[in-house]
């Protein structure tokens, strides 16, 4: 049978900004790279802004792959990988990215130009704790300096907005120590005031992001998961700059003006629903199919995970990197997540769940069963779990997926 390859239709005029965006990213690191510039591969959940602070050019490995995700160029690279030695069951990410490694000039033109080579690797375990074993293998293939720093999971008895001073004081060591590193290996000194700076942006464009997802609770919705997948670029890889200030100023111009007019995704929404976990890249198009049912993402778990509410503040630096280090969706409990989602069904008015079994991330999948069940037994709404790899294409059938959809929008018509 055919894969699905079907691309995201965005509703907002912004989100076409993005890939240009990307592009400019890529670019960027490379120019950087011919100036001279150190350049490191780090984690999505490293603190940017003590890049930004320093100097020093960050590019990510995860997005990296994710970006290759959406230009479906990411199950040769991942093949590769496989020819080396490594699992199909390890995560596509990784494969994506040890296949690029080695493999690059047998491969189509990655994103951007793809990633220059890193003169640093540094990766805060912070969610996936499979990754140190990622970072290690990188470390031996492009022998560079490498720094990994552990953020503890917080406890089913403590909350993000609660964490405990000893948790934030043992991750404030690490960072500190991260800056010695740095400064090591680079000869460039920590300025406070950039810092200061970066921490200001960063926390601005995570308040725009959030008003954004507020707005999203009016009906009809005004932005749907086909734009938040793709428009989550910005805080995730540039959070701390003025560029992802400027975005998402934007965007919450255009979504603030379609609540203003009433203008939603859907002429007729009649169903909203509620996404978990991280999206199949290759084909971001599944969130419009949904459209014929006249049914809407109105929330997903994955688009709030880099950029919490939980605000920063430039006059206590390192307790606002530590915090927002630890407040990963992937590093609290079961029980916050349940909570937290019963909250947004009510607060969104939550008709049915997807939750995506992705072969990849077995953290994120993890808690499906778990929240799934929730949802139904305290709230009655049903889920629908379907089976996409975050970014290895080659197991996904598209019609086999698409019929368990048009059952579970059938079953939801019928109640």
């Amino acid at each position: 049978m055919k894969k699905g390859t079907d691309r995201a239709i965005p509703s907002l005029t912004v989100t076409k900004a993005i890939y240009p965006l990307v592009k400019q990213f890529y670019q960027e690191a490379w120019q950087a790279k011919e100036q001279g510039k150190l350049i490191c591969w780090a984690g999505v959940g490293d603190p940017r802004e003590l890049f930004w602070a320093m100097n020093l050019v960050p590019v990510f490995p995860e997005n990296f792959s994710a970006a290759c995700g959406a230009k479906q160029v990411a199950g040769n690279a991942c093949a590769i990988a496989e020819a080396h030695g490594y699992s199909r069951e390890t995560c596509s990410y990784f494969r994506n990215t040890f296949g690029y490694m080695v493999g690059k000039d047998e491969l189509p033109p990655p994103p951007g130009g793809g990633m220059p080579d890193p003169d640093l690797l540094i990766l805060t375990v912070n969610s996936c704790h499979t990754r140190p074993k990622w970072w290690r293998i990188m470390e031996r293939h492009l022998d560079v300096p490498t720094f990994i720093l552990e953020a503890p999971t917080i406890p089913w008895d403590m909350r993000r907005n609660h964490i405990e001073p000893h948790y934030l004081d043992f991750v404030v060591e690490q960072l500190k120590e991260l800056v010695s590193f740095i400064e090591k290996h680079t000869g460039e000194r920590l300025n406070m005031d950039r810092l200061a700076e970066a921490i200001w942006l960063g926390d601005k464009a995570s308040q725009l992001i959030q008003e954004v997802y507020r707005l999203r609770k009016a009906k009809p919705c005004p932005v749907g998961a086909e734009d938040m997948m793709t428009t989550i670029f910005p805080i995730i890889v540039l959070r701390g700059t003025r560029e992802s200030v400027d975005f998402y100023e934007k965007m919450l111009q255009e979504v603030r003006e379609r609540v203003e007019t009433k203008t939603g995704v859907l002429a007729h929404e009649k169903f909203r629903l509620l996404v978990d976990n991280i999206p199949p890249w290759y084909t971001k198009g599944l969130y419009n199919y949904f459209h014929q049912f006249q049914a809407l993402a109105v929330a997903e778990t994955y688009t709030t995970t880099f950029g919490w509410e939980s605000r920063m503040d430039p006059g206590n630096p390192w307790e606002s990197l530590a915090r927002s280090t630890i407040s990963n969706w992937l590093n609290i409990s079961f029980r916050e997540k349940g909570e937290v989602l019963l909250q947004v069904a009510k607060d969104y008015s939550i008709d049915g769940a997807v939750f995506l079994v992705n072969r990849s991330c077995k953290v994120y999948t993890g808690s499906n069963t778990y929240l799934s069940n929730l949802l139904q037994r305290e709230m009655g709404i049903p889920s629908l779990i379907l089976e996409a790899d975050q970014t290895d294409p080659r197991d996904y059938v598209d019609g086999l997926v698409k019929n368990r959809i048009d059952a579970f929008m059938e079953m939801l018509a019928s109640r």
